[in-house]
């Protein structure tokens, strides 16, 4: 089976960088990609018991813009996903 890891890094007031590699493979949109980060942090937050945070993430909308999924599978395995919130961006 083919994977297709690639780095994704959050863009947000605080939870900047946090890093996640998920295979694309196992995504249909940008937007399963950033529920997948999304769900992986909140996980650490609960796992080292800083619930405030998880509930402050659970408020947050996160997209990523500027490509497709498509696009994501031609560049640069290197490249990294920024995943945005509405707190750092204008989208």
């Amino acid at each position: 089976m083919t994977v297709c890891p690639r780095t994704c890094r959050i863009s947000d007031d605080l939870f900047q960088n946090y890093e996640v590699i998920i295979d694309l493979t196992e995504h249909l949109s940008l937007d399963s990609i950033c529920a997948h980060a999304k769900q992986n942090l909140l996980d650490c937050l609960k796992k080292s018991n800083l619930h405030h945070l998880a509930s402050l993430l659970d408020n947050r909308k996160f997209h990523i813009h500027n490509n497709t999924l498509e696009g994501f599978y031609n560049e640069d395995v290197e490249s990294i996903i920024w995943i945005c919130s509405g707190h750092k961006c204008k989208n």
